[in-house]
């Protein structure tokens, strides 16, 4: 007779079929669900009434919620381990997607079982939120930090605080391979810490699909060569199927289930969590403002002065040019606009936006200036001034660089949400100046790596756009709490589980987002009666209509999202800022020519691997205009914490004490330099 073991995970379902004549295990496979649990059950389902299978049984996350027998964690782990190794003791280290733990099978039977918190810290979901940041999948960061021997040192906390420390280490320049590698040995950290060297089986062996990758390997086998342990040799099937192995085995012992292929009937609605409705956000979206994104200068000369302002971010970097005689409202006044993701690297994503620019029609203008904005303006904001000097580079904070772009665009606005692929922001206005401020701690749960990571889940969802248009199409949505996006993502498998439609779910993740964002930032902060929504997250209609929601009474409430037909991009609103700053400071002495810094030998970018070969001319002219400060300009901060700075009446200004100097020069594109 032939029995199987089905093994539902978070992401995965695995069989395994014991052949009661031949006493082996002669057919294992796994399929990724994709959060259709129902669908996939179906497909195995199928395959093992084909093959016939006489009986079956479940383990797993979710087996509690299928009507065939149920065999416990600890008991299939054992039960596979005892058909590998026999009767010989054996410490078990599994690290799955949403858990980790250590099982000691020892010879008396006293066996004993550690598992990790409810927390993801060293579990495989924790492991792929932060190597994405990088814009790597598994496979090729494990492949990139094979060999370091230097990794970054970091603490395995919460993968929302560490995100935060590997920002901080890319912004200083910490090679990428370093920074990931000290990502997986977090990793090994968290989970060794459950293993009792003195007191368990000296003999290891590791499964789940974190233990595929090499550095994860070799560092367990240097911990056992410490700790007077011995790691064995797996292959595919020890690494990937002992429960679902162990389960099939006790099927054949302790009684299964047939095969029953009418899936709906095998769901246990009676242990189905119930979720509390919410009114569908497409009702909200009336009490938003559409901003429309402008459109850019068509009309552009190598007499066209520009001031470029970078927003360097930890999740994406943006650029704006406006040019130098800007109108009251900037917004008319933009020569060129871009984003992308940061990927880890701001150094490189400044690099990208400066070779994007001289790629645009924007280079025949000539730049006067620039300013930075950002988690990475430090760094950027070095490389910028190393090229052009310090008097012709601004860095300016977030919070006075959002105020100062909300502001240009409408002198009324009083409040600021904004949201961020990682931090998230509230900042207060009274009179266009800055009377309050407040950040997000550590917790992303109400910032747009939150949304992208819980939507990553979803089969039906290809972009962003697909999780906004999803969520609005909604009838309803489901509340699903205030957490943390690894509390987040049991949530969702519930709700998943009980049947909840992906819409629903998508809607709820919003609010949720929203939910977070209140109680987490803006806490009982007064709200005025011009709300504007910024950050790149709040392109999606569907976050501005849940900050609608929970937005109560008569305010003005406006959001920048690109429309379907539109190929423009929403503004990148403190990267307007950062241009806009650029116009309030003073040149002191006259900006240099690009060309005088071109050779590797005397550029200090040379020795900081920031090179970066400029391939267009972009700017042709002999004269700028440098801004120079008078003594009856309206006071101008160079501190990146002039939080209540006003910005100078720009027209008067420029009007007053310019004077004549040399272009900022790019170098000609048979001459590459280095910036």
């Amino acid at each position: 007779m032939k029995y199987a073991g089905i093994d539902i995970g978070a992401e995965t379902i695995k069989y395994a079929i014991y052949d009661t004549k031949t006493e082996k295990i002669d057919a294992f496979d796994t399929i990724a669900h994709h959060k259709a649990m129902q669908t996939a059950i179906s497909s195995i389902l199928s395959t093992l009434k084909r093959l016939d299978v006489d009986g079956i049984a479940v383990c797993g996350r979710f087996a509690n919620l299928i009507k065939l027998k149920n065999y416990p964690a600890q008991a299939v782990q054992k039960r596979g381990l005892a058909y590998l190794y026999g009767d010989n003791p054996v410490t078990c280290i599994s690290i799955g997607c949403n858990g980790f733990s250590v099982l000691e099978k020892r010879p008396n039977g006293a066996d004993l079982m550690r598992e990790n918190s409810r927390c993801s810290q060293g579990t495989g979901n924790f492991l792929r939120q932060l190597i994405e940041r990088f814009g790597y999948t598994p496979p090729q960061a494990d492949a990139l930090c094979d060999d370091i021997d230097t990794p970054c040192q970091m603490s395995g906390r919460c993968p929302v605080i560490l995100k935060t420390d590997m920002t901080h280490l890319a912004n200083r320049g910490e090679p990428q391979p370093n920074i990931i590698a000290g990502v997986y040995d977090a990793i090994c950290d968290n989970v060794q810490a459950l293993i009792k060297p003195v007191l368990c089986p000296k003999d290891v062996v590791l499964t789940g699909g974190v233990t595929r990758s090499k550095r994860i390997r070799n560092n367990f086998k240097s911990y056992c060569q410490n700790h007077d342990l011995h790691l064995l040799e797996s292959n595919d099937f020890s690494q990937f199927y002992i429960d679902a192995a162990g389960c099939a085995l006790l099927a054949s012992e302790f009684g299964a289930d047939e095969i029953c292929l009418d899936t709906q009937n095998l769901i246990k609605r009676d242990n189905i969590k119930r979720f509390d409705a919410v009114p569908p956000l497409k009702n909200y979206l009336s009490k938003v403002k559409r901003c429309d994104p402008p459109k850019e200068r068509s009309h552009i000369s190598s007499d066209t002065e520009v001031y470029l302002g970078f927003d360097i971010g930890s999740t994406g970097s943006k650029a704006v040019a406006i040019v130098a005689d800007a109108s009251d409202n900037p917004l008319d006044d933009i020569v060129w606009q871009d984003y992308l993701r940061t990927n880890g690297n701001p150094v490189k994503a400044a690099q990208q936006l400066v070779e994007h620019f001289l790629q645009s029609p924007a280079r025949l203008s000539r730049v006067v200036a620039f300013g930075v904005t950002g988690s990475g303006r430090e760094i950027v904001g070095s490389m910028l001034s190393s090229c052009f000097g310090a008097q012709n580079v601004y860095i300016i904070n977030e919070i006075a660089a959002h105020a100062e772009g909300a502001r240009s665009v409408d002198p009324n606005v009083d409040t600021i949400f904004e949201i961020g692929g990682q931090d998230a922001k509230y900042i207060r206005l009274s009179e266009g100046r800055i009377v309050d401020a407040a950040m997000n701690e550590a917790c992303s749960a109400g910032t747009g790596s939150f949304i992208e990571e819980q939507g990553r889940k979803f089969r039906e969802a290809q972009s962003l756009t697909d999780l906004s248009d999803l969520a609005l199409s909604a009838d309803h949505g489901v509340s699903l709490g205030q957490h943390c996006s690894v509390f987040m993502a049991q949530v969702i498998e519930e709700a998943i589980a009980s049947g909840v439609s992906t819409p629903e779910i998508l809607a709820g993740i919003y609010d949720s987002v929203v939910l977070n964002y209140f109680y987490r930032v803006k806490g009982n902060r007064s709200v005025g009666h011009t709300v504007f929504c910024q950050g790149m997250p709040f392109q999606s209609p569907a976050l501005a209509a849940a900050a609608g929601r929970q937005t109560h009474g008569d305010r003005r409430i406006a959001a920048f999202w690109k429309p379907k037909s539109s190929s423009r991009q929403p503004p990148a609103i403190s990267g307007l800022s950062a241009s806009l700053d650029s116009l309030e400071k003073p040149f002191t002495t006259h900006p240099p020519a690009i060309s005088t810094i071109s050779s590797p030998q005397n550029s200090p970018l040379a020795t900081r691997s920031f090179a970066l070969p400029i391939r267009d001319a972009a700017v042709r002219a002999t004269n700028a205009v440098s801004i120079k400060s008078s003594s009856t300009s309206t006071a101008k901060s160079s501190s990146s914490h002039g939080a209540g700075r006003a910005r100078c009446g720009t027209k008067a200004f420029r009007s007053k004490n310019s004077q004549t100097s040399p272009p900022i020069h790019l170098p000609n594109a048979n001459k590459p330099s280095t910036i």
